[in-house]
């Protein structure tokens, strides 16, 4: 930190900050909310690199055009480490059809139905930071695995009014040394994506099929995955695990049980025109 401190002293559009003990993942997020001075929040983690062509001044400009804006959201380049394959990933195109300012609720239900989060991930979005002040909005680190999408979620609603931004500004290296993805558990990640949904519907008022949501979680899949891959007692044990708790976490929930198992059906009988989601699923188990 001291030689970050000396290359940079001259340089004031940069203030480092340096934390008087380890607040660990989630809590560092918080501190940087608390810490920030601008009005406007990017977050940028250890590998995450801003794009050359970021459009940050469009960006403002549309967040600019509406007080009660919470959040623009763009897509996000994918690449590896070392940055010799890059791509725009189609999810985001595929849930926003237009660009500009689009009702929160409505886009929320709309992405949460296909089992997924809204907004994320985290770095895709500009911030408005005195709404998060204001509504004392934070990450909750009860969900270290889908913080950011409960936490964008709730960022939304609070005003109702979010933007879309159809150019990418960030670069999101998904192979970089000790990403936390790369060392997510299979159970932990089920429980925790299907608690979060809970919690976004009870922000939008009840309005989300919860059964469609787990339904289009990749539950199916996950469980799979973890049994083709059983090697060991281990391997068995851990194969367990995640059938247990997808199990106990659609029980904990209050369900269509009848529906889910109609839609559950349609997602196996689905699963051999998923293969290549099912091919990158077990590479990452195998890993």
């Amino acid at each position: 930190i001291e030689r970050i401190k000396e290359q940079f002293a001259d340089f004031t559009p940069i203030r480092i900050v340096e934390n008087d003990k380890n607040y660990g993942r989630i809590g560092n997020w918080n501190r940087c909310i608390d810490v920030a001075y601008g009005e406007y929040m990017l977050f940028l983690f250890a590998n995450d690199l801003l794009a050359e062509d970021n459009h940050m001044k469009e960006i403002l400009s549309l967040m600019k055009q509406k007080e009660d804006c919470s959040l623009i959201n763009m897509p996000w380049i994918v690449s590896d480490y070392k940055m010799t394959n890059m791509n725009l990933p189609p999810q985001f195109f595929k849930r926003t059809p237009e660009y500009g300012y689009v009702s929160c609720e409505k886009h929320i239900r709309k992405v949460v139905e296909t089992g997924k989060l809204p907004f994320v991930p985290l770095q895709s979005n500009i911030i408005r930071r005195s709404i998060l002040i204001e509504q004392n909005i934070k990450f909750d680190s009860e969900l270290p695995i889908s913080s950011d999408g409960v936490f964008l979620a709730k960022l939304a609603v609070g005003t109702g009014i979010v933007g879309f931004f159809e150019k990418p500004s960030v670069i999101w290296r998904h192979d970089a040394p000790n990403r936390l993805h790369g060392h997510i558990k299979l159970n932990e990640h089920n429980q925790q994506l299907i608690k979060s949904f809970a919690v976004i519907n009870e922000l939008v008022g009840n309005k989300i099929n919860l059964t469609r949501a787990f339904s289009k979680s990749k539950g199916i899949e996950n469980i799979l995955v973890s049994i083709v891959g059983i090697k060991s007692k281990q391997d068995a044990e851990y194969s367990k695990q995640v059938i247990l708790s997808w199990l106990k976490s659609i029980k904990t929930y209050n369900i269509s049980i009848s529906l889910f198992i109609i839609l559950t059906i349609w997602e196996i009988i689905k699963l051999p025109l998923k293969i290549k989601t099912f091919i990158e699923l077990f590479s990452k188990r195998n890993k």
